[in-house]
């Protein structure tokens, strides 16, 4: 026979049962915390445990109690009761103490979930089989109505507290099977697709609205939209509790693009023209002169140009607007002048220059006199400058290899002569 150290407690707590009929959820676990006197159990089939009152009807998965002090270590049994009755067992489990566990929490599981109904009293039970353990407890009689109780099964002897014993606390926690599904609530969302056309946003925007007992919540729901997904998106949101209770609820991601494309036109353009002649305005755009980005539409085909492609322009400044306009309605445009100039018939007659060859494959050479400075402007069919630069007479000569074969348009101006214009063929 051996003596067991039980330290005891006293903390009158009611609890308030709900109805009958209500789940079981994380926040239907019973906590209390006990304080009192010391008691010494001089048998070993002394036995210490709590009644309690069920806050709801589910199952009660396991049962964590303070342990003040491991005498010796060994197993200990813990024995859960229908009503105040020691004789009406309903499950048992075997757990071991060691004296680590000393003032510590330890966690007692059932191999199945226990089903309590909501108002009904049960009872833990605990006591040693090879190793001691302390304990806290208020008195002989098990069945006090009206408050949480500590019983005392066997033949224990009380002591008051003594220096050698100070008072301690004790708690024990009645963990139910969490049975509450939590609550998904589902806020319809408007979510923009940034610069790379892509979207990707916090599951609570939609799920913000969601609840559990547990306090804690995972989403499931898809949040990656792209440019294929402009419009409204019925999507269903599921909600996870600790559990992996879930419910669900369905929710409209509208996917919108506000950014309008890019547009980037090219510089003012110089032309110059033969006289009696106009100036045939170029597609920009399909020429590549112009270029749009946009973060949803490749390639872009709504592309205006004011004035149209093919438009013949006398001499003079015109101004040139591109507009280009995405699927959701979002527009761009940029503009540029177009500078027409022209040569009169005096200027040809009057001029002395000569070049050679004409067709040209590689480098035309210009005649000069040995004083002369002339600048140039080459231009291709379509009136656009290619080429300029000047010419002296150690190097009076144009590369045009890397042109691409047609007629072009050379003018030369001189410091001395006036200006003349001749009709180019690079092969």
């Amino acid at each position: 026979m051996y003596q067991k150290i039980i330290y005891a407690a006293f903390l009158l707590l009611s609890i308030q049962s709900n109805s009958a009929f209500s789940q079981c959820g994380l926040g239907d676990n019973i906590s209390q915390l006990l304080t009192g006197n010391v008691v010494t159990l001089n048998t070993a089939t002394a036995q210490v445990g709590q009644s309690f009152t069920a806050t709801c009807s589910g199952s009660i998965e396991s049962i964590t109690l303070h342990i003040v002090s491991v005498g010796v270590d060994g197993d200990h049994q813990l024995t859960f009761y229908d009503g105040v009755d020691p004789s009406n067992p309903l499950d048992s489990v075997i757990y071991s103490l060691t004296s680590l566990e000393a003032s510590n929490d330890v966690l007692i599981t059932f191999p199945v979930p226990i089903p309590v109904i909501s108002g009904n009293q049960y009872t833990f039970m605990t006591k040693f089989i090879t190793g001691e353990a302390g304990f806290s407890d208020i008195g002989t009689d098990p069945y006090l109505g009206g408050g949480l109780q500590f019983h005392v099964i066997g033949n224990p002897t009380f002591e008051t507290v003594s220096p050698t014993f100070a008072p301690v606390d004790f708690y024990f926690i009645v963990h139910y099977q969490d049975q509450i599904l939590p609550v998904a609530v589902c806020e319809n969302v408007t979510v923009e697709l940034d610069a790379s056309g892509y979207i990707d946003f916090s599951p609570s925007l939609v799920g913000s609205g969601s609840s559990d007992d547990s306090g804690i919540l995972t989403y499931d729901i898809d949040t990656t939209y792209t440019c294929n997904d402009i419009g409204a998106n019925s999507v269903i949101l599921v909600v996870l509790d600790p559990s992996n209770n879930s419910s669900s609820c369905t929710a409209i991601i509208t996917v919108v693009d506000l950014l309008a494309p890019v547009i980037t036109c090219p510089g003012n353009q110089d032309t110059t023209l033969v006289v009696a002649s106009s100036f045939t305005l170029p597609d920009y755009f399909t020429s590549g002169d112009v270029t749009i980005i946009d973060n949803c539409i490749t390639p872009i085909v709504n592309v205006i140009q004011d004035p149209v492609a093919g438009t013949q322009l006398s001499t003079g400044v015109h101004t040139v607007t591109i507009t280009t306009e995405d699927e959701s309605g979002n527009s761009s445009l940029c503009s540029f002048d177009v500078n027409v100039g022209s040569l009169s018939l005096t200027e040809f007659d009057n001029s002395t220059f000569e070049l050679y060859p004409n067709p040209v494959a590689e480098a035309v050479k210009i005649k000069l006199s040995n004083d002369d400075n002339v600048a140039y402007r080459l231009y291709d069919s379509q009136g656009k400058l290619v080429i300029q630069g000047k010419l002296s007479a150690e190097q009076a000569s144009i590369q045009v290899r890397h042109l691409t074969p047609g007629i072009y348009s050379l003018t030369l101006i001189s410091e001395t002569q006036n200006p003349k214009t001749f009709k180019l063929i690079k092969q």
